[in-house]
């Protein structure tokens, strides 16, 4: 059976509902399918950033939210996002750098 090409679309809009359930899980597995359909689409990657980081994978999400800013680099957004990662870490020199370019 051919899929929708939009269906990535829905399997990320389910994830976000799911994490919003609390059934963060649940959510994982639906962004990582939508990312099989479409590697190409940074938001999905920056959801899987915060649904790992979320759940206290901060390196994972780190991983993520640099895939999504590989793919739009001036979205302010995943760089605002990664700043606050950066800090969490305790990585101040990187939170600092990627901040101001979110500004």
């Amino acid at each position: 059976m051919n899929q929708n090409p939009e269906h990535y679309k829905a399997k990320v809009n389910l994830a976000i509902i799911l994490e919003k359930e609390g059934q963060s899980k649940e959510a994982h597995g639906f962004y990582a399918d939508a990312l099989k359909a479409k590697p190409t689409e940074a938001r999905i990657y920056h959801n899987l950033g915060i649904n790992m980081k979320r759940a206290g994978h901060l390196d994972d999400a780190l991983s993520y939210y640099r895939n999504a800013m590989d793919l739009e680099p001036d979205n302010s957004v995943f760089l605002y996002n990664t700043g606050v990662l950066y800090n969490i870490r305790n990585d101040y020199d990187d939170a600092v750098e990627v901040l101001e370019k979110s500004i």
